[in-house]
């Protein structure tokens, strides 16, 4: 297996990433990590908080005070 890691500016990892096959492996030898797209994410999110997060993302996108990725760099220093 050779997953690789992402970190944050502080250098903490907070992500993993698996090639596929190193993926079905793990399944493979630890059934219980696998998740079931279908039924559990459905179930995951409440309707109420799925509602909010599309009124959310209605607002993000009605918003006029968003910039473009480009100028968000520049803007940190990026």
């Amino acid at each position: 297996m050779n997953p690789q890691f992402t970190y944050n500016n502080s250098g903490k990892p907070v992500g993993v990433f698996l090639s596929i096959e190193d993926w079905k492996a793990l399944i493979d030898e630890h059934p219980d990590v696998a998740v079931n797209s279908d039924s559990q994410n459905d179930e995951a999110i409440p309707e109420w908080q799925m509602e909010l997060g599309r009124n959310e993302i209605k607002n993000i996108k009605s918003s006029k005070s968003l910039i473009d990725w480009e100028t968000g760099k520049t803007d940190l220093k990026m």
